[in-house]
């Protein structure tokens, strides 16, 4: 003959308080008035016995858990069970609600399940990023995008991931390209695209990709790693430029037209990236026609037939052939230019003391005069200076010279190049400009 199993010991500890309950209501019922009710259980004690009998009898005989634990610290049992009770798991989106059974515990709110831009999928088998740092995956981005885009950016990058892997950079470049005209700052892909650059040796355009990486995913310690490597190799610039320069009004003379041209210069990526240095010298005036020698000096080769159509463009001149040096990074453009003089035709005189208009102009623009050289005025009433200059970029540069403009007859840039000062990336330079005095 079988043993009956024993009752479970919640079951009837529930049993017990409703046998309490009902004692203390027939107790209550003859007893005088001041005392009625004193051994009664709270509203709440009575719901919480009534919730434990009705569990049992859905649950077909298991006594529910009221230990406050629960399975997997849920505060109920992480298997079946009513959602409205409070008590299970499956049903609460992993709060359990109130582990005593409160029936009042409101369901939690279902989690967001909108896809982010730093959404990704694992990487497969051979499509590490080579020599990126670590080759994990960003951290996701918080922004939501679109799940179509989404999806459109997860292809995309593993056919830019295999592409890196098959060292077939142009591939990889385009795919992604295509990224950012969906989700402009999905993290993997601005990773993989610095990473490219760094190699290239286009250190702005490196800073400009990790920038945007580590802004989208700022708690990743593969982007983290690789922003101090870069560092290291080139110093993150004050500006990172990424778009067409302010328009500026007409130049009047030529050296203006090329200091403007410059500007334009330096915000085309594809040559950007690469400069290390950049000059606008031997002014000259031949027939009525300006001509002028831009040099660039680069950290890496550049294809001198794009930067040619580049400079062209950039400054509105004939450029001739590039004559080059250092293994292509030099790179030497006679240009010519027309339909503006070589001197400033309406040159005014320098409204006070020379070297207080400069202190003025230096504070206005962030460009520091680090040392200077001037010659005694000729007979026109005309001083040629020499400026040492230190600003953050190009723009700084132009700046200052717009300023300069309206008093100098003519103005040289006898060289403008990147350097570091106190661990931060900088350029500095060296100017010639000749002054109109009163």
């Amino acid at each position: 003959m079988k043993t009956p199993a024993p009752f479970p010991t919640h079951f009837l500890l529930g049993i017990a308080l409703l046998l309490a309950v009902l004692g203390a209501i027939r107790a209550g019922a003859t007893a005088p008035l001041g005392d009625r009710f004193q051994v009664a259980l709270s509203d709440a004690e009575i719901e919480k016995a009534k919730n434990l009998a009705d569990r049992y009898l859905k649950k077909g005989g298991k006594a529910p858990d009221t230990s406050g634990t629960g399975d997997a610290a849920t505060g109920g049992e992480s298997t079946g069970g009513d959602s409205s009770d409070g008590g299970d798991g499956v049903g609460d989106s992993g709060t359990g609600g109130d582990s005593s059974g409160d029936s009042s515990t409101p369901p939690a709110k279902p989690a967001d399940t909108t896809p982010t831009s730093g959404s990704s999928s694992p990487a497969e088998p051979g499509d590490s990023m080579d020599a990126q740092p670590g080759g994990d995956s960003p951290t996701p981005a918080k922004k939501k995008i679109d799940p179509a885009d989404l999806l459109f950016a997860q292809a995309h990058m593993k056919l830019a991931k295999r592409a890196f892997t098959a060292k077939n950079i142009d591939k990889a470049k385009a795919e992604l390209t295509l990224i950012f005209e969906r989700v402009s700052d999905y993290p993997e892909a601005r990773f993989m695209r610095a990473v490219i650059a760094a190699r290239e040796k286009e250190f702005v355009e490196a800073w400009r990709h990790i920038d945007i990486a580590q802004k989208a995913a700022p708690d990743n310690p593969k982007i983290k790693e690789f922003v101090d490597r870069l560092q290291k190799a080139f110093p993150k610039p004050d500006t990172l430029p990424d778009a067409a320069p302010a328009a500026r009004p007409a130049p009047t003379f030529a050296a203006e037209m090329i200091a403007h041209g410059l500007e334009k210069l330096f915000a085309d990526k594809a040559v950007s990236g690469k400069l290390s240095s950049v000059a606008a010298t031997g002014f000259a005036d031949e027939g009525g026609t300006v001509k002028a020698v831009v040099t660039l000096e680069t950290t890496d080769s550049l294809d001198p037939a794009a930067t040619k159509t580049a400079i062209a463009a950039a400054i509105a001149a004939t450029v001739e052939e590039a004559k080059t040096a250092s293994e292509g990074k030099t790179l030497e453009f006679p240009l010519e230019i027309s339909g503006v003089p070589l001197k400033n035709p309406g040159v005014q005189a320098v409204p006070e003391g020379l070297s207080a208009f400069l202190k003025g102009v230096s504070e206005d623009t962030d460009v520091a005069i680090q040392d200077s050289s001037e010659s005694d005025p000729d007979a026109s009433k005309q001083q040629t200076g020499t400026y040492t200059v230190a600003a953050a970029g190009i723009k700084n540069l132009v700046d200052f010279l717009a300023k300069v403009g309206p008093h100098a007859v003519e103005y040289s840039i006898n060289r403008f190049y990147a350097t570091t000062f106190g661990g931060k990336s900088i350029w500095k330079g060296e100017l010639k400009i000749v002054f109109q005095l009163p």
